[in-house]
């Protein structure tokens, strides 16, 4: 277990759907090998999650706009004295390759998911409360309880679908991770505020507290400050403000 937790808080849209999509996924494909019932079941929980935010936003669209604005942004950057042009060269190489790959029929028109009855089933029952369950659903029960090998070859298969959004969406990521190192910073009595950079607006706060703290951060931020709160995590009752001074690690990520 790690000695520190790291809290993401994406200051736009696109990057909130990045978040998510990178998180279902990520989930998705760590309980694919189906070993058990329960695994099974999880995996296509996210799966199910990954359809609904394909068909509710258009994440090719938000994917390719992204990867287009990131290469205007690290193309200019080319013009910068003593910038490490091999590194810059390689990843704009790795950009424009992921771009191309984009350039699919649309996924949720993809055959393997509208025709699989199974999967269309648990999804329109996944609009009542507790609705999608073996209980309900007979066919699904029979399903979970395949081998694990079967059931493992069907999510990868459907997973599959969604490897080459899931490529370039760890890609941005990892470049916007990687555009700003953290910084300790001090919170006074539990507060803390910036000021952000106009000229390059950040995307993504991030903040990395030690576990021995027992705090989290609530983060509020704009485009010209950021406002974090840090709380005692409670299993009951309110969450308690703390009110100690302390030092954590801060990153403001922006391309």
């Amino acid at each position: 277990m790690s000695n520190f937790i790291i809290y993401e808080h994406p200051l736009n849209e696109r990057i909130r759907l990045f978040l998510r999509f990178e998180y279902f996924y990520t989930e998705a494909l760590y309980f694919k090998n189906a070993a058990s019932f329960w695994e099974a079941h999880a995996s296509i929980k996210a799966f199910l999650e990954i359809l609904t935010l394909n068909d509710r936003q258009d994440v090719r669209s938000e994917i390719t706009k992204e990867i287009e604005r990131q290469i205007g942004v690290l193309t200019r950057l080319s013009q910068v004295p003593n910038i490490d042009t091999s590194r810059l060269e390689n990843t704009l190489e790795k950009l424009q390759d992921i771009s191309q790959k984009l350039y699919k029929p649309i996924i949720k028109f993809n055959p393997i998911i509208r025709d699989s009855e199974l999967l269309q089933t648990i999804r329109q029952r996944s609009a009542l409360a507790g609705g999608a369950t073996e209980i309900d659903l007979p066919c699904y029960r029979y399903w979970l309880n395949l081998s694990s090998a079967h059931k493992s070859e069907q999510i990868s298969q459907w997973l599959k679908i969604f490897t080459d959004l899931f490529k370039a969406v760890d890609l941005l990521l990892t470049l916007l991770r990687e555009s700003a190192v953290f910084s300790l910073q001090a919170a006074s009595k539990g507060i803390f505020q910036k000021s952000l950079e106009l000229h390059n607006p950040a995307q993504l706060i991030r903040v990395k507290l030690k576990n021995e703290y027992g705090v989290y951060p609530e983060i509020s931020a704009g485009k010209h400050r950021v406002n974090i709160r840090f709380l005692h995590g409670r299993d009951q009752g309110r969450a308690l403000p703390a009110i100690k001074d302390f030092d954590f690690d801060l990153s403001c990520c922006a391309i």
